[in-house]
């Protein structure tokens, strides 16, 4: 990392992408919604009377929502299929399908019960295709439903009697409002909680900015599947994706004892760490605890763990990734002072490593590095009556 780096807490260079507008968005969803059921509640006059009430407004909303987030999310299939990639992962509703290799394994997760996330990953783990139409797929779909749902509605002549003409178009018109939230929400250009499509547009218009989104996809396969993880440079990390290619870098090092240059890693993400989102960001502190851990430095790993949010002391307590244990089992050992945590921990570990049918350069250098941290433990807090591994 350069001396411009070394000096700059934070990347220098501010857009208005780099901010997270959820909160404030969820507020233009909310209204958006309210306007739509208000001006539908103007429209009771054209409806067939035994049909005015909670079917008007049910059959709406439910059906045009539902419809309009299988058609969206149906045109990002496709699009991917023809741009040469497959679903990765499906997670709605605490449901999660994921598919590593060829077929889908389904476990259910009441905590991500709010998590809605369809990723897709590059065939043959192929860093160079465009996964451009991935992003405008949904619009596309979309924008032919619009289309057919407008002809729709003036070809059935609404008008001042209430017939059922007038009553199933106004119907089709009002619940492709409702189902417009879908398109709505990946249209606006803004960083949200997940990356939207239009954000994805966005951050994805160079190479080797495509590159990078492929090779985050690619990695989170190969951490379903226990592969080695692929690893890129590239000339600049001062983007989204860019910038994530740097955890790789940062494991292959750390994995080939460069130390050295496993630390200047680190730094750079710290650099860019505004580029992160709530979902990898705690990435920087967990490798640092483990860092200073693993070179005897008890002291800066506890202070870089009080420093950290509520939430990110949660993530790096509470391993997900393989990555993930030997950090956890130290805090627990060193910092929280909690036997049974550091055993919880350990056989968390096993259970995960049991599940994979290949036993990668990756997997076994993590079980190294998880076997030392274990028996730092060990050694050094011998009131814990654990045994070496």
């Amino acid at each position: 990392m350069d001396e411009k780096q070394k000096n700059t807490k934070e990347c220098p260079r501010n857009s208005i992408l780099d901010f997270n507008f959820s909160w404030v968005l969820l507020i233009v969803y909310l209204a958006f919604l309210f306007g739509i059921w208000f001006a539908q509640n103007q429209t009771a006059q054209f409806v067939p009377g035994d049909y005015v009430g909670a079917p008007y407004f049910f059959i709406s909303i439910f059906c045009g929502l539902v419809f309009s987030f299988l058609l969206y999310n149906g045109g990002k299939i496709l699009f991917a299929k023809l741009s040469g990639y497959r679903i990765l992962s499906l997670h709605l509703l605490g449901f999660m399908f994921d598919a590593p290799k060829d077929k889908f394994k389904f476990h259910y997760d009441i905590l991500s019960f709010f998590e809605l996330q369809l990723r897709f990953v590059p065939k043959d783990d192929d860093l160079e295709k465009n996964p451009r139409k991935i992003f405008l797929g949904g619009f596309i779909l979309e924008g032919i439903l619009i289309i057919a749902v407008l002809l729709s509605f003036f070809l059935l002549k609404p008008t001042e009697g209430r017939t059922l003409g007038s009553g199933i178009a106004w119907t089709l018109l009002f619940g492709a409002c409702y189902g417009f939230l879908t398109p709505l929400y990946e249209i606006l250009p803004f960083r949200q909680d997940y990356p939207t499509d239009m954000f994805n547009l966005l951050v994805t218009k160079s190479k080797d900015d495509q590159i990078a989104y492929n090779l985050l996809q690619v990695n989170r396969r190969r951490e379903l599947s226990g592969e080695d993880f692929l690893h890129r440079e590239f000339e600049s990390y001062e983007s989204f994706y860019g910038a994530r290619a740097l955890y790789f870098l940062y494991l292959d090092h750390l994995y080939a004892s460069r130390l050295e240059k496993a630390f200047n890693t680190l730094e750079s993400m710290k650099y860019y760490n505004k580029y992160f989102d709530d979902s990898d960001r705690y990435q920087y502190e967990e490798e640092s605890i483990y860092l200073r851990f693993f070179i005897d430095d008890d002291s800066a790993a506890d202070q870089i763990y009080l420093s950290l949010k509520k939430d990110d002391k949660k993530e790096v307590t509470s391993p997900r990734d393989v990555a993930d244990y030997r950090s956890a089992v130290l805090i627990a050992g060193y910092i929280a002072v909690d036997a049974e945590k550091v055993k919880n921990i350990a056989s968390e570990f096993d259970q995960k490593m049991s599940k994979f049918q290949e036993d990668s350069r990756r997997l076994q250098k993590e079980k190294d590095l998880f076997k030392a941290a274990y028996n730092k433990v060990v050694k050094n807090k011998p009131e814990f009556n654990l045994t070496n591994r």
